[in-house]
């Protein structure tokens, strides 16, 4: 029973999250205005994210009301536009810096190629 129930649990939790971040992650790019619809606006990380922004009010201490332009973060991507074996790698370097994201790139791919030898193995 354990071997039915807790990968297939594992699995739901994983793809639960996982999921639900690349949906948020899609929602704040097309808000932010990375539709794809020009080379700029495609490439997740690659993007030309200078010219991409939004526009945000806010009062001041004074009571004037201010609209301020934002560029948008690198962490923000459209990942629908992405390669499958790109998707992954843009997900992982979302969270943190540049240093988590090239330690969790590193786990990733020793998890992938430990997978692919015990696979082999069997």
């Amino acid at each position: 029973i354990a071997t039915l129930i807790l990968p297939s649990i594992w699995s739901f939790v994983f793809l639960g999250i996982m999921g639900a971040a690349q949906i948020r992650m899609s929602n704040q790019a097309i808000s932010a205005g990375l539709d794809g619809k020009t080379p700029a606006t495609l490439y997740g990380t690659f993007a030309d994210k200078s010219t991409i922004g939004y526009s945000h009010s806010y009062s001041d201490d004074d009571g004037n009301t201010v609209t301020e332009w934002t560029p948008v973060p690198d962490r923000i991507t459209r990942l629908y536009f992405l390669g499958t074996e790109d998707v992954l790698f843009e997900h992982l370097s979302s969270y943190g810096g540049q240093g988590w994201a090239t330690f969790m790139t590193i786990i990733t791919l020793i998890c992938i190629v430990l997978y692919f030898i015990t696979s082999s193995d069997s």
